[in-house]
C-alpha cells in the first residue's frame, strides 16, 4: 500500500508541476508581444518588458561602459605644467584600447530596443549609444542620437502622449456604455443659450410696450394741443424711459482695484536650471514598477558636450 500510495504521489506532484508550467508559459507568451502599443499591454507585459530590458541588455552594456570609462580614465597622465581636464576620458588620445568594447555596448542596447521599444528603458539605451559614440569621438553620430533621444523622449512629448493613451481608454469605455452621456461643459453651453434667448425676448417686449406708451401719450398731447395752444408739456418717465439693448442689459464694470503690492522676492540662496519651482519630470513616477531616473536631463548634458 505504501508502495502505491508513493507512487501515486508522485505522478500526482508530475501532473501538477506540467499544469504550472504550462500556465507560466502562457503568460510568457502573452507578455512577449513586442509588436503592441504601450498602453495595450497588461500590467504583466509591462513588467516582463521593464525587467527583461533593465536586467538583460542594458545591464550587460552598461557594465561594458563603465569598464571603459576606468580604463580611459587610466590611461590618463597628468601634466602639470599645463591646464588639467576636466574629464581625464576625453583628454586620452587611445580610444581604440575601447572601441571593441563600446561597439559590443552599442549592439547590446540595440537588440533591447528593438525587442522591447515599449519599455521605460529605451531612452537609457539611446543615452547609452551616444555616450558610447562620444567615448568613440564620432562626435557628429554621438549628437544626431542624442538630439534625436532628446527630442523623441522630453518630459512634454511623453505627457502628451499619456494624455492621449488616456483619452483613447475613455473613448473605449464611454463607446462599451449604452446611452450617450451630455458632459458637463455641454450642460453650461445649454444654459448659455436658454439665458440669452430668455433675455432678447424680455427685450422685445419691453421695447413694444415702450412704443405703444408713446403713441397714446402723443395721441394725448395732440387732443390737449388743439384745445390749448400751448406745449404740450412732457412726462419725466417719457424722457427717461430707453428702448433697451444687449448692451444696455450688460451690467457695469467695476472699476478695477489697484494691485496690491507685492515683496520682494529674498535673495536665492540655490541655483536652478530654470525659474519654475515645479519639477519637470516626476521624481517617483508611478507608471511602472521598476523605478529609475529620467534619462532626459543627461541626455541633455551629454548632447551639449557633442557641441564644444
Amino acid at each position: 500500500m505504501r508502495y502505491f500510495n508513493a507512487f501515486g504521489m508522485y505522478f500526482g506532484l508530475r501532473r501538477f508541476l506540467k499544469l504550472a508550467c504550462v500556465t507560466a508559459l502562457i503568460f510568457v507568451l502573452g507578455a512577449c508581444t513586442t509588436q503592441k502599443r504601450r498602453g495595450d499591454l497588461s500590467m504583466m507585459g509591462k513588467l516582463w518588458h521593464n525587467t527583461t530590458a533593465h536586467y538583460n541588455g542594458y545591464f550587460n552594456a552598461d557594465e561594458l561602459m563603465t569598464f571603459s570609462f576606468l580604463t580611459l580614465e587610466e590611461q590618463h597622465q597628468d601634466n602639470y605644467n599645463q591646464l588639467l581636464p576636466m574629464y581625464e576620458y576625453i583628454a586620452t588620445d587611445n580610444q581604440q584600447a575601447v572601441a571593441s568594447d563600446l561597439d559590443e555596448a552599442i549592439k547590446k542596447v540595440s537588440v533591447v530596443v528593438n525587442l522591447h521599444r515599449e519599455s521605460n528603458w529605451t531612452d537609457d539605451c539611446y543615452l547609452l549609444v551616444g555616450k558610447a559614440q562620444f567615448l568613440k569621438k564620432d562626435y557628429e553620430s554621438a549628437e544626431e542620437t542624442l538630439r534625436y533621444m532628446t527630442e523623441e523622449f522630453s518630459p512634454a512629448k511623453m505627457a502628451k502622449l499619456e494624455k492621449k493613451l488616456e483619452k483613447s481608454k475613455k473613448g473605449k469605455n464611454s463607446k462599451s456604455s449604452s446611452g450617450k452621456k451630455v458632459s458637463g461643459k455641454d450642460k453650461e453651453d445649454n444654459k448659455e443659450v436658454l439665458s440669452g434667448r430668455a433675455a432678447e425676448k424680455a427685450r422685445k417686449k419691453y421695447n413694444r410696450d415702450l412704443k405703444k406708451k408713446r403713441k397714446q401719450d402723443k395721441k394725448r398731447s395732440n387732443k390737449k394741443g388743439g384745445k390749448k395752444k400751448s406745449a404740450p408739456k412732457r412726462t419725466p418717465k417719457a424722457e427717461d424711459e430707453k428702448p433697451l439693448t444687449a448692451e444696455a442689459e450688460t451690467p457695469a464694470q467695476e472699476p478695477e482695484s489697484a494691485p496690491a503690492t507685492e515683496a520682494e522676492p529674498a535673495a536665492p540662496t540655490t541655483i536652478r536650471l530654470s525659474d519654475s519651482s515645479t519639477p519637470i519630470v516626476d521624481p517617483d513616477p508611478p507608471n511602472y514598477f521598476m523605478k529609475h531616473r529620467p534619462a532626459y536631463q543627461e541626455g541633455v548634458l551629454w548632447l551639449a558636450k557633442t557641441l564644444i
